[in-house]
């Protein structure tokens, strides 16, 4: 019986191609409730690139100027008051 929710012929095919590929990998055939891992991670770098790195510190600049400005039209009302 397959363990797909999809049931069926589909969970039949997906349980018969995962015995393939048990085989052709020479692994053990798991338990019926084991998760495996068939891959790898893999580190590709961190941060930012160029592009998002000027994106967002345009972002802040403008943010930064937005709150700037609001702070003097807040401060110029009050002296108005």
């Amino acid at each position: 019986m397959g363990r797909w929710p999809t049931g069926g012929r589909l969970g039949a095919r997906a349980d018969f191609r995962a015995a393939q590929e048990h085989e052709a990998l020479g692994h053990e055939r798991p338990e019926p409730d084991t998760v495996l891992v068939l891959t790898d991670w893999q580190y590709v770098g961190h941060g930012h690139t160029p592009g998002e790195s000027a994106l967002a510190a345009t972002i802040a600049r403008d943010i930064q100027t937005n709150r700037d400005t609001a702070r003097e039209a807040l401060a110029q009302e009050g002296e108005r008051s």
